[in-house]
């Protein structure tokens, strides 16, 4: 579960786009799986991923002005 707390200004999208580089990184790094994704799809994927988490109640924000 991510919480993310604090100013609602620009914080939340700046942590959102944070995270999303940190998962296109993982996604798109040689493993064992010969199925590495490129940059563009790993970008979709990563997008499909945090939607999940927030469907999911397992990425939310609280957020104040």
């Amino acid at each position: 579960v991510v919480i993310i707390c604090g100013s609602a200004k620009n914080m939340p999208k700046d942590v959102r786009a944070a995270i999303k580089v940190i998962l296109v990184d993982k996604l798109t790094t040689v493993s064992s799986d010969a199925n590495v994704l490129s940059v563009e799809d790993a970008g979709a994927q990563a997008d499909r991923i945090l939607q999940t988490m927030e469907r999911e109640k397992r990425y939310i924000v609280e957020a104040w002005s």
